[in-house]
């Protein structure tokens, strides 16, 4: 799941399960301050589907004269379009005509199940199975690729080196989105700490 702001107007206010494109904005990059700005991009702009999961009002409002307010959302990659979007019903390839009556009927497609949110607790289990996935393959890493490569350099890392280089990566990665593609089922197994 990843966490942003997001900005749009009044009437666009972001709701729980609505599935959107939105393009992620790294800002401030490995800085303390550093956020992730969630900006509505079509697809071909480099637009992703999201499923927005946490709608959270913030205080600032647009003092341009845009009238835009923000909201810090959680998302996941969503594999379902939304509804409306091209590509989610069939058009008719008869100029709209209706088919003759004896024509063999097209499968109808089975209706879609209303979108209802994890319990918080599921979703938190979740992120934090992803996390640690993500964690462990970063430990992983840092144990064997890089261990080997430092010595044959002639050096022989210690566990703290170890540790540093893998939270390094995984800091990498996490900034980067990764732990939304993570499993959320079991830990992977890593190198003994």
């Amino acid at each position: 799941m990843t966490r942003g702001l997001h900005t749009c107007k009044p009437q666009n206010t972001p709701r729980v399960g609505q599935v959107k494109n939105f393009l992620l904005i790294y800002n401030n990059q490995g800085q303390e301050n550093e956020w992730i700005k969630i900006k509505n991009e079509a697809p071909d702009k480099g637009g992703t589907l999201f499923r927005i999961m946490t709608v959270e009002r913030t205080n600032w409002v647009d003092q341009s004269g845009h009238g835009n307010i923000s909201f810090n959302l959680e998302i996941e990659p969503a594999t379902v379009p939304p509804p409306g979007q091209p590509g989610q019903q069939p058009q008719p390839s008869n100029g709209g005509q209706q088919p003759p009556q004896n024509a063999p009927q097209a499968p109808q497609p089975a209706p879609q199940q209303p979108f209802s949110p994890a319990p918080p607790q599921d979703t938190a289990l979740q992120h934090i199975t992803r996390s640690a996935n993500l964690w462990c393959q970063s430990f992983d890493v840092a144990a064997t690729l890089i261990r080997d490569f430092i010595q044959r350099k002639g050096h022989e890392p210690t566990l703290e080196d170890i540790r540093t280089i893998a939270y390094t990566l995984y800091a990498d990665a996490k900034q980067m989105g990764y732990v939304a593609h993570m499993s959320d089922r079991e830990l992977k197994k890593s190198q003994p700490f």
